[in-house]
C-alpha cells in the first residue's frame, strides 16, 4: 500500500468520469461478457448477455434518450427497478446525462414519494407488470400522486395509463456519442443514495464520479481483481455494495458479473442451489451479509467442493466469530470481511486477500484513505483505544443533499462507529455511537417506529432497540411507558404500529410496558441499557431451550465486544457438570456478540478469584 501511494491519486485514476471508465473498459476488452442474467425459474439458464462493447452502447443510448427529452445535469433520475441487467443501463447512462438516484422497491409507496419529492426527481426508471407486479402498482401510484413525473418502462407491458416512454425506445438513440454537450467532470454529482432505507425521513447522501471511481479502483486493487474472475451478485441492485463490488469495479477489471434471478439472493432455489450456480457460471467471488451466510451453511443442498469460489466478501452488519469461522471451515471458501458505509461511497478496509485475515477484524484501510480514532474530546486515541472512527479520502463524499456531513477542522469525516485500530492497522469495529438497527445488512432507523408509537394516545414515551437475533443479528424491538391512567396493552400498541410503520422490516417485533425507560445524567434514555435487557431476554431463552439451568445476565460493557454488553452466564453445580467451552461457543456463536469465557474458582477470603480469561 506504501508503494501505491508513492504516486497520487490523481495520477493515477483510471477515468474522469463513470461514463469515462465505462468506454474504456468496452475499448479493453471489447466481446467479453461484462453482465449475464439468471432466469427465475431455471437457474443455470442465461436470460440475457450484455458484451463489455454492448454496455457501453446501451448506456449511451440511455443517456441520450434522457438528454433529447430535456433531462439535464441537475436532473435526479430515480431507479426503481428489481435487479435486471437493464438496472445498470439506467443507473450508469443516468450518471452520464444526469443524476442517479436508485431506491429500494420495497419502501411503501409514500417513503418513495417523500424521497423523489426531496430529490426533486421528475424521472422514474421502473417495471412493466410483466417484469415486476408488485414494482409496477407503486410506480403507477407514484405517477398519480406526481403527475410531472415522467415514466421509462422496462418490460413488455405498461403500467396502469399511458406510459410516456418504453426503455426499449433508447435503441433509436446514437450509440458513439453522447448528446450532453460536455461529459461529466470528476468532481460532478453522479447520484443521490437514500441512507438507511428504512428511516422517517432519510439522507440523502451524493456521490461525485471521483467517488465511485475510486471505489471501483480501490476494490479491484485491493481484492485483486482481473479479466478472469466471475463475480455473483446477489445484493440487490439500490445499494452501493451490490452497484459498485458486484458492478462498477469488475467493470473496471474486465471481469463478468452474474446477476442471480430478480431478486437476488431471495430469487427462489438460489441459495438452495447456491454451490451448483457457482460450479455453473464457473464464479470466483461472491459478496453477500452475514444472514446469508448463515443461510448457505443451513440451505445449499449440494457441498462447495468443484467450485472455483476463491473467496466471499462480508459487509453490511457484523458477522459473527463463530459464523465466520464455520463457514470457512466447512466450505473452504475464505471470508474477506471489510467495512464501509454509503458516505464513504462503499468499502473502507478490507482484510487482504493476499495477507492475515484477522478474524473479527473488518481488515485494513485501502490505499489513499485515512482513518483516525479519536475520544469524545477529539484527541487521538492509542493504538487498540476504542474511540470514535473518523476517515477521510477520495471515498468520501461531498455531503448530504440538504444538510452538512459531521466533519472535522481536518477534513475527516465522522462516521458515527466506535473501533480502535491495532499497532498492524487493522481495524475492530466496537459498536455503533448512533442507533441504527442492522437486521440481515438492512440499516433501520428506531426514529420511525418511535414516531408511530408516541403517536398512540395511550404512549407517553417510546423506545426502540436492536435484540439479538441468531439468524439476522438484530431485530427491532420496543419499550414504552404509558401516560398517567391510561392502559394500552402491548399487543393493541403492536398492531397500532404494525398498520402505520412504512415498511414492515421497520416495525418492532414486540413490544413491552415498562414503569420507566433508563436515562443519562441529563434525562436521555439510556438505549444501551434497553438493549443489554433485550439480548437477556433473547439469550435466556437460548439457554432454556438448551437445558443448562444456568442464570444469565447481561450489563453494558466496556465497548469492546461487538455489541457493546458483556454476557455473563452463571453455572451452579461442579465445574464438570458445565458445558465445555466449545459447547458454550457453538450454542451463542451465531449471535453478533463475542464469545469469552471467564472461568473462576472459589477463593480462601474474598469469594471468587479469576482463574483464567479468554476474550
Amino acid at each position: 500500500m506504501e508503494q501505491i501511494e508513492r504516486t497520487s491519486w490523481r495520477e493515477r485514476r483510471p477515468a474522469a468520469s463513470t461514463y469515462d471508465l465505462i468506454l474504456a473498459s468496452a475499448a479493453s476488452h471489447g466481446d467479453r461478457i461484462a453482465l449475464r442474467s439468471v432466469d427465475d425459474t431455471a437457474l443455470d439458464v442465461t436470460t440475457s448477455v450484455l458484451t463489455f462493447t454492448q454496455l457501453a452502447h446501451a448506456v449511451t443510448q440511455f443517456a441520450n434518450l434522457l438528454a433529447r427529452r430535456g433531462c439535464g445535469p441537475a436532473d435526479a433520475v430515480t431507479i426503481l427497478l428489481p435487479t435486471v441487467a437493464e438496472y445498470h443501463v439506467a443507473f450508469w447512462g443516468a450518471e452520464a446525462a444526469a443524476i442517479a438516484s436508485p431506491l429500494n422497491p420495497l419502501l411503501e409507496v409514500s417513503q418513495l414519494e417523500a424521497i423523489m419529492r426531496s430529490t426533486a426527481s421528475q424521472w422514474l426508471v421502473t417495471a412493466a407488470p410483466d417484469l415486476d407486479d408488485a414494482i409496477a402498482k407503486k410506480a403507477a401510484e407514484l405517477r398519480a400522486r406526481i403527475p410531472t413525473l415522467r415514466t421509462i418502462v422496462v418490460g413488455a407491458g405498461e403500467l396502469e395509463g399511458d406510459a410516456e416512454l418504453a426503455f426499449d425506445e433508447l435503441r433509436r438513440e446514437p450509440d458513439s456519442r453522447l448528446l450532453r454537450e460536455r461529459p461529466p467532470a470528476s468532481d460532478a454529482i453522479a447520484s443521490y443514495f437514500a441512507t438507511g432505507g428504512t428511516t422517517g425521513a432519510p439522507k440523502i447522501a451524493r456521490h461525485t464520479h471521483d467517488n465511485e471511481i475510486y471505489c471501483a479502483w480501490g476494490i479491484v486493487a485491493t481484492l485483486g481483481l482481473d479479466a478472469s474472475d466471475v463475480l455473483l451478485c446477489g445484493l440487490p441492485l439500490f445499494h452501493v455494495n451490490a452497484l459498485m463490488l458486484t458492478g462498477l469495479g469488475p467493470f473496471l477489471a474486465g471481469a463478468e458479473t452474474v446477476l442471480l434471478g430478480r431478486r437476488g439472493y431471495r430469487t427462489p432455489g438460489v441459495i438452495d442451489g447456491f454451490f451448483d450456480l457457482a460450479r455453473h457460471h464457473r464464479a470466483t467471488v461472491f459478496s453477500a451479509v452475514p444472514t446469508i451466510y448463515g443461510e448457505i451453511l443451513d440451505r445449499a443442498r449440494s457441498e462447495p467442493a468443484g467450485t472455483s469460489l476463491r473467496f466471499g466478501i462480508c459487509g453490511a452488519a457484523p458477522i459473527s466469530v463463530r459464523l465466520f469461522t464455520e463457514f470457512q471451515r466447512r466450505t473452504g471458501i475464505r471470508i474477506i470481511e471489510g467495512y464501509g458505509l454509503t458516505e464513504g461511497t462503499c468499502v473502507t478496509s478490507l482484510n487482504p486477500p493476499g495477507g492475515e485475515s484477522r478474524v473479527g477484524s473488518v481488515g485494513i484501510r485501502l490505499p489513499y484513505q485515512e482513518l483516525a480514532v479519536v475520544d469524545q474530546d477529539g484527541a487521538a486515541c492509542a493504538p487498540g483505544t476504542v474511540g470514535r472512527l473518523l476517515m477521510r479520502g477520495p471515498q468520501v463524499f461531498p455531503g448530504y443533499l440538504s444538510t452538512e456531513a459531521a466533519s472535522t477542522d481536518e477534513g475527516y469525516l465522522d462516521t458515527g462507529d466506535l473501533a480502535r485500530i491495532d499497532g498492524d492497522g487493522y481495524v475492530w469495529l466496537a459498536g455503533r455511537s448512533k442507533d441504527l438497527i442492522i437486521r440481515g445488512g438492512h440499516n433501520i432507523d428506531p426514529a420511525l417506529a418511535e414516531g408511530v408509537l408516541t403517536q398512540h394516545p395511550a404512549t407517553r414515551q417510546a423506545a426502540v432497540v436492536g435484540r439479538l437475533d441468531e439468524r439476522v443479528g438484530e431485530v427491532p424491538v420496543a419499550f414504552v411507558t404509558l401516560k398517567p391512567g391510561v392502559s394500552a396493552t402491548p399487543s393493541e400498541l403492536l398492531a397500532h404500529c404494525l398498520a402505520r410503520v412504512p415498511e414492515r422490516a421497520a416495525a418492532p417485533l414486540s413490544v413491552e410496558v415498562v414503569e420507566a425507560l433508563p436515562t443519562t445524567a441529563v434525562g436521555k434514555i439510556f438505549k444501551p441499557a434497553l438493549r443489554a435487557l433485550a439480548a437477556n431476554a433473547a439469550l435466556r431463552a437460548k439457554v432454556a431451550s438448551l437445558g443448562w439451568g444456568a442464570q444469565v445476565g447481561v450489563r453494558v460493557g466496556d465497548g469492546h465486544g461487538t455489541s457493546g454488553l458483556v454476557v455473563d452466564l452463571a453455572f451452579a453445580g461442579p465445574a464438570a457438570a458445565s458445558p465445555t467451552r466449545r459447547a458454550v461457543e457453538e450454542a451463542l456463536g451465531r449471535f453478533a456478540i463475542t464469545v469469552g469465557l471467564v472461568t473462576y474458582e472459589q477463593g480462601p477470603s474474598n469469594g471468587y478469584t479469576a482463574e483464567s480469561e479468554t476474550r
